[in-house]
């Protein structure tokens, strides 16, 4: 048998070399240890191969490192161990590379995730402590503005500085636009109650009437607000009404904070309470309507006018006095028609709403504050909350529109 010795990636036998492929090369035919004293010294078989051919161990089974192994201990002669790598085990190797590629895939995903939401948080309260500074600035200057205004007049109108508005301002990285209103030229709901006059459940009747809602509700509105519980007939409501509800509560037994609470009144729903919001307001005292600020829907309700007819007072305005007001006014009620009590309305207005929109990155704020001004003294602020932006409050009320009249068409 031809006899060869592998040293450095060649087969060296009787003087002859042979190109042979390197120690790592996995597989081997017809190799076995044949001097336990040479473990690069192998019995390769007695046939002859040419030059730079690939020697017959490629195709094998034996390893040349099993075969190395076994001349190691001694083993003359004797079979090497094949190490093949079962493709079963091959298969679940390749299946756990996988898991841990994609496991540490799925965690970067979620710790940049993860990040990219801190960031945003981040950026959207400074934002929104960029707008609260702005929309307190805004608040201050409509105090200064107030304040200045009563100085120079004893009344109040849609011609004078503070009913101007704010444009779109450009700010520091944002936008602010402000607007002042005056809350007194609406009906102030806890009139009901807190003067209980004739003239004052008049108003609200014919703005019920006005929105195609009953007037009886008006008994359920005064429950609400006054300290007694007795009902009142019709549609009267009082703690043990609202305690048989699904989700039972109690009457406020107060004057109003707001008109939203109006919703929790018997008989209410938000569509009719989104109905009569441009009308009503709700203010801590009894309250005159400002006949130079009010709109046309008040101004009916008023003086018991159809709008059509309110024209002549509009284009009267300003006035200066409540006589004046009557003047214009008696001569387009109709016979047998009284106008309404003096103190229910007036020119001027101690309560005014101060609305502010901010717009900061991606944070879009919308405020409402109630200011009280009180002659001789600095303008002070009863309260401020936050509200929809006017875009989307306005879809929202179509929204609600478009349900009710669903409604009504299935029943």
């Amino acid at each position: 048998m031809a006899k060869t010795y592998l040293k450095n990636g060649f087969h060296v036998g009787w003087g002859e070399a042979r190109y042979a492929e390197p120690q790592h090369v996995r597989r081997r035919v017809g190799v076995r240890c044949a001097h336990p004293n040479l473990p690069g010294y192998f019995e390769m078989g007695s046939k002859n191969y040419l030059k730079n051919s690939l020697p017959p161990y490629l195709t094998g089974r034996v390893p040349r490192s099993t075969a190395c192994a076994a001349s190691r201990i001694g083993a003359r002669s004797a079979p090497c161990i094949s190490s093949n790598v079962p493709r079963r085990e091959r298969g679940v190797a390749l299946i756990t590379a996988m898991l841990v590629v994609a496991i540490a895939a799925t965690v970067a995903a979620y710790v940049s995730l993860d990040q990219q939401v801190w960031l945003r948080q981040a950026q959207n309260l400074s934002d929104r402590a960029q707008a609260e500074v702005v929309r307190a600035a805004a608040e201050e200057w409509a105090i200064t503005l107030l304040d200045k205004d009563a100085k120079n007049r004893t009344d109040d109108d849609l011609t004078q500085n503070w009913a101007k508005g704010l444009p779109p301002i450009p700010v520091e990285g944002g936008q602010l636009t402000g607007q002042i209103m005056d809350a007194q030229g609406r009906f102030n709901i806890n009139n009901l109650v807190l003067r209980n006059s004739a003239s004052d459940k008049g108003v609200f009747r014919n703005l019920l009437e006005a929105q195609s809602i009953d007037p009886n509700l008006i008994n359920a509105v005064m429950d609400w607000i006054d300290p007694d519980s007795d009902s009142r007939t019709p549609d009267g409501a009082e703690d043990i009404d609202y305690l048989q509800l699904p989700t039972p509560y109690r009457t406020a037994n107060q004057p109003m904070q707001s008109v939203d609470e109006l919703r929790l009144v018997h008989g209410f729903t938000p569509a009719m309470v989104e109905k009569l919001r441009p009308f009503l307001t709700a203010l801590p005292q009894a309250t005159s309507i400002n006949v130079n600020t009010a709109p046309p829907e008040v101004l009916s309700a008023l003086f018991s006018l159809p709008v059509s007819a309110i024209d002549p007072i509009i284009s009267g305005r300003p006035y200066k006095s409540a006589s004046e007001i009557a003047t214009k006014v008696q001569p387009l009620l109709g016979s047998g028609t009284q106008m309404p009590q003096a103190e229910t309305y007036g020119t001027a207005s101690s309560y005014f709403y101060v609305n502010v929109d901010t717009l900061f990155g991606r944070y879009r704020g919308t405020t409402q504050t109630l200011i009280k001004r009180t002659p001789g003294a600095t303008s002070q602020v009863l309260w401020h909350s936050r509200r929809l932006p006017a875009d989307v409050l306005a879809a929202l009320n179509k929204a609600v529109k478009k349900a009710d009249t669903s409604a009504a068409g299935k029943m």
